[in-house]
C-alpha cells in the first residue's frame, strides 16, 4: 500500500485509498491496515462519505479499519461529510428488520432458514477474485451489529 503522505509516526489518506475499490486493484483488508497500524501511530483519512446502502463493502472495510486500527491503540482522524454517528446511518435505516437479508452479496435464505448455498460449496479458500465476494458469509444480523458497534 503506497503513503503519500506521511511525517514521522503520522500518515494520510483518502478514503478511496483504503476502503473503496480501485479500478483494476484489489480491495484492501485486515493485512493492509494492520501493516498501516504498525508503521504508524496516528493515521488520518479525509473524505469519508455518508455510506449508502449501495456501498456496503466500503463500509465493512471502513468498520474493518477502524477495529484494526483501534487494536493496534493508533489513533484515528477522520474527515468526513457529515457526524460520525451519521455515516452509516442510511445503511441501518435499509436493514429494516434484522432477519431479513440486506440483499447484494449475501447469501440468500429460504423459507426453512436453510442457507441456498451450502457452505461447503462456497469459495472459502485463499484469495477472493471480486470485491464483496466475502460478504456472502455475513448475515444481515452480522452486518448490522458490526456497524452499529
Amino acid at each position: 500500500l503506497p503513503v503519500h503522505i506521511h511525517t514521522g509516526d503520522a500518515a494520510w489518506f483518502s478514503f478511496g485509498e483504503l476502503c473503496a475499490p480501485s479500478p483494476g486493484g484489489r480491495p484492501l483488508g485486515a493485512s493492509d491496515y494492520h501493516a498501516v497500524a504498525a508503521e504508524f501511530r496516528h493515521v488520518y483519512v479525509s473524505g469519508v462519505p455518508v455510506l449508502s446502502k449501495k456501498q456496503r463493502n466500503e463500509a465493512r472495510r471502513l468498520v474493518l479499519l477502524i477495529d484494526s486500527l483501534y487494536e493496534a491503540r493508533c489513533a484515528v482522524h477522520l474527515a468526513a461529510t457529515a457526524p460520525l454517528d451519521a455515516l452509516l446511518s442510511p445503511l441501518l435505516a435499509a436493514s429494516g428488520d434484522d432477519d431479513q437479508m440486506m440483499g447484494g452479496a449475501e447469501i440468500a435464505v429460504d423459507e426453512a432458514g436453510q442457507h441456498s448455498l451450502p457452505f461447503q460449496a462456497a469459495a472459502v479458500g485463499g484469495r477472493y477474485s471480486q470485491d464483496g465476494e466475502l460478504a456472502a458469509f455475513f448475515t444481515a444480523k452480522d452486518e448490522v451489529f458490526m456497524m452499529r458497534r
